[in-house]
């Protein structure tokens, strides 16, 4: 499936402002805009044991680490994937593209 996990498929999760559990492989454009923005976790689909480990490792103690990750994820939503802004960059784009 790489190249199928592209950012838009997780505007959702960014906008609600939830930390993100990646299970792919870890160069697709998710794991690696998980990992670049500190916004959730991404394991290895090979590593299973890497994911087992994550849930048996999880404690309450991780829940401001878990909120920390969500508030980075709406930030993240609003600064970089907000609809006004991802159009204002497709019409620049555009008009280089297009000069006459």
């Amino acid at each position: 499936m790489y190249g199928l996990g592209v950012p838009s498929k997780t505007y959702n999760l960014l906008t609600a402002g939830k930390p993100i559990l990646f299970i792919g492989d870890p160069d697709s454009e998710i794991s690696l805009m998980v990992k670049e923005y500190g916004i959730g976790w991404s394991i290895d689909v090979n590593k299973k044991k890497d994911l087992v480990d994550f849930f048996r490792n999880l404690k309450p103690e991780d829940k401001n680490d878990f909120q920390l990750k969500g508030q980075k994820a709406r930030l993240l939503a609003e600064t970089l994937y907000e609809e006004k802004i991802i159009l204002a960059q497709f019409q620049k784009q555009m008009e280089t593209n297009f000069k006459d």
